[in-house]
């Protein structure tokens, strides 16, 4: 009796005896979302925004954390997202030398006529060389967002709503980039307008109803500082 009970007791010390795991800096070479917490028993996931223990399970509890339903579906989140400065011309590259000579070549063309840039017309026709004479119509627009949208990998089912100026071309009742976008690419996309102009038409209509003469003191500050422009 006294034997099955020994043999019982180091069964149970045999159980709880487990071998505690560190974070070990070779797994990121494998899971490039996986960073290491201040703890050294813990893993941090990038994409999850959540550490979870490895102390027990070691590599294991970090394949198990990326075979969860939600790390997954952030990790797919993550392959249609890009970062703020891919949409941007990289420093150093040709593209963005030609930019930089373009910008310098007109700042000198000024320089050297010791002309302002209101008088400037010659620039108009220096500006040519630079952009090519684009066709725009409601079809290439919508062309161009949609090659934009595909080549960021950014789906339309996404798109909340469009946003442009308030011409015809963008916001008409038949057959505008609005309408297209809406009956070929998500129906349930709204029209966003142009915020400038929404934002012009409320100061337009708070301005009738001041107790104030705006364009009175307008008049009175350009009539106090006119002067000082002048000098």
């Amino acid at each position: 009796m006294e034997d099955k009970e020994a043999s019982n007791s180091k069964e149970t010390q045999t159980k709880k005896a487990r071998r505690v795991c560190h974070y070990n800096v070779d797994w990121k070479l494998r899971f490039v979302w996986l960073n290491k917490c201040d703890e050294n028993r813990k893993g941090y996931c990038k994409l999850c925004k959540n550490s979870f223990t490895v102390a027990y399970d070691g590599l294991k509890a970090v394949t198990h954390h990326a075979e969860a339903k939600e790390h997954k579906e952030c990790e797919s989140a993550a392959a249609m997202s890009h970062r703020m400065k891919s949409f941007f011309t990289p420093k150093g590259s040709t593209q963005s030398e030609k930019v930089g000579i373009t910008e310098l070549t007109e700042v000198y063309h000024g320089i050297k006529r010791h002309i302002s840039y209101v008088p400037q017309d010659c620039s108009l026709k220096l500006l040519f060389n630079f952009y090519e004479d684009s066709f725009e119509d409601s079809t290439s627009i919508k062309e161009r967002l949609c090659e934009v949208m595909n080549k960021s990998r950014l789906p339309w089912s996404r798109v909340t709503a469009y946003g442009a100026d308030n011409a015809s071309v963008n916001f008409g009742v038949n057959n505008s980039v609005f309408q297209k976008l809406k009956s070929e690419e998500n129906n349930d996309i709204i029209a966003a307008h142009c915020n400038d102009h929404i934002f012009h038409n409320c100061a337009k209509n708070a301005l009738k109803v001041m107790p104030v003469d705006v364009e009175n003191i307008v008049m009175k500050v350009f009539a106090e500082f006119s002067c000082f422009a002048k000098k």
